[in-house]
């Protein structure tokens, strides 16, 4: 059975607030400096546009529109800090801090900590718990579904939780459409500990009686969305898709390792495999100290990537489409370090080596994305003024990036004027892989630019940018004077 302890101590109740403290303030510092990057700077956009909170519901068919984060950037407006913009996923990812060592608490005090700690200081989960994007409600939501789900498991006799678990999967949707993954792994969950306990017949039930209305609010959220888009003559838009490659897909298993473990080791394909292996082998010959997390925790940590293997989904380069791998392993983690604290002197040693590469490692990358303020995405814009006497004219190589200097320029109340497909400009904004040195020229719209500036945006954030300007226009800007009056194919940018 479930190891667990009727009470903690008031000393673990102290290390579980410091971790949650320490993972609140690297989130903060994660947020606050940096402007809106790409994603969020198109989110707080599409919310302005609107106009209106059912605006929000029926008329961004978007992808890009996270429904209770677009509602948050809609009241907080355009001109919002970073920070403010930026306070609902700080709050979620803090709170699921707490949530993780109330989850950790039902096996021992030990992991109750450890998962506190993991939790906090997880790269991946830093970077989304301080992004105005709906990752961070989304696992807080799914946290506290698993977190229901395990005290009735333990106790199958008591009132399941069926209306709470079906107002989290509501709200989890609403902050995500992939949330509907985790409902459904947490459906499996049940059905497949009911089926070793009760058989098939009672799992399917029972499956049924306590998930049916979640999955039935998941298929609601996901018509709602599809039938809005429907109604309107564009139908849904997708900021962007890319092929399934197999570069792409250990791009994003490399990024989700190494922000997951705080670690990488060697080729990108060793942790992974790793990670699989023992997945697979705690499903086919389980501990006993796994119980019935033997079969959540292969579920979590290989359902996703195997299905987009498998399936040969697109985008398959971005490591936030596989959280549920990343909570998988980070609880998994946190278990076996906190069995072993308690084991003999060597395992213990074992343990506390890996806690504290993992430790190390995830504030090490905190640091670096603290350090790299998402790519800096308002220093463009103040180059840009600083440069410019009169109002400048800026091309964008990428339209993506558009909005972020839109976003940047009504919070600083600047102006700028967009140049038209190959219309004259004084400058080009492109985006660029930060892992690739930028190139100090590039020929664009048959024309050669030098490179200004550059950012760099961290493995999880997209892609960083470089800022360029024509050969003319540096010699007049070391001469002192500004750049020509606007050319009559160029449109100022309109508040949105």
């Amino acid at each position: 059975m479930v190891e667990r302890r009727a009470r903690l101590s008031v000393s673990v109740w102290w290390a579980i607030a410091a971790a949650v403290a320490i993972g609140l303030v690297l989130r903060i510092l994660a947020a606050k400096d940096g402007a809106l990057w790409t994603d969020e700077a198109w989110s707080a956009i599409h919310a302005a546009e609107v106009g209106t909170p059912m605006g929000v519901f029926l008329f961004i068919n978007h992808d890009n529109n996270h429904h209770l984060m677009s509602l948050w950037l809609q009241s907080v407006g355009l001109q919002a800090s970073p920070l403010l913009a930026r306070a609902p996923a700080i709050a979620a990812g803090t709170l699921t801090i707490f949530i993780a060592g109330l989850i950790g608490a039902r096996r021992s005090a030990g992991t109750a900590v450890i998962a506190a700690l993991l939790f906090a200081v997880a790269p991946i989960l830093v970077t989304y718990g301080s992004e105005a994007r709906g990752y961070a409600l989304m696992i807080l939501a799914a946290m506290t579904m698993l977190l229901l789900l395990d005290r009735w498991l333990d106790k199958p006799t008591a009132d399941a939780p069926v209306l709470g678990l079906a107002i989290l999967a509501f709200l989890g949707m609403l902050s995500h459409l992939t949330m509907a993954a985790f409902v459904g792994l947490f459906a499996a969950w049940v059905f497949a500990v009911r089926r070793s306990e009760r058989g098939p017949n009672d799992a399917l039930r029972t499956t049924i009686r306590v998930m049916g209305p979640a999955l039935i609010a998941c298929a609601a959220v996901i018509a709602g969305v599809f039938a809005a888009a429907a109604a309107t003559p564009e139908g849904m838009q997708v900021g962007g898709y890319s092929p399934f490659t197999i570069d792409r897909y250990a791009l994003a298993l490399g990024d989700l390792t190494a922000t997951t473990l705080g670690a990488t080791v060697g080729p990108w394909w060793l942790l992974p495999s790793v990670i699989a292996v023992l997945a697979i082998l705690l499903a086919i010959w389980p501990p006993r100290w796994a119980d019935r997390w033997r079969f959540l925790l292969p579920l979590l940590i290989l359902s996703v990537p195997i299905a987009v293997g498998l399936m040969r989904a697109g985008n398959p380069e971005f490591a936030r489409y596989y959280l549920s791998s990343a909570i998988g392993v980070l609880l998994l983690a946190s278990i076996w370090i906190g069995r072993e604290l308690r084991g003999p002197a060597v395992r213990t040693a074992l343990a506390l080596g890996i806690l504290t590469v993992m430790v190390s490692g995830s504030l090490y990358g905190d640091y670096q994305l603290i350090e790299l303020r998402r790519g800096d995405p308002d220093r463009p814009l103040q180059i840009i003024e600083a440069q410019s006497a009169d109002e400048p004219t800026v091309a964008f190589a990428e339209e993506r990036l558009k909005g972020v200097l839109i976003a940047a320029a009504e919070r600083r109340g600047s102006k700028f004027i967009t140049a038209a497909h190959c219309a004259p400009a004084d400058y080009l904004l492109g985006a660029r892989w930060s892992l690739v040195p930028a190139h100090s020229e590039v020929t664009w719209c048959g024309k050669t630019w030098h490179m200004v500036d550059y950012g760099n945006s961290g493995r999880l954030s997209g892609e960083g940018w470089a800022l360029y300007r024509s050969q003319r226009l540096q010699s007049i800007g070391v001469a002192g004077s500004g750049p020509p009056p606007a050319h009559k194919s160029r449109r100022r940018h309109e508040r949105a």
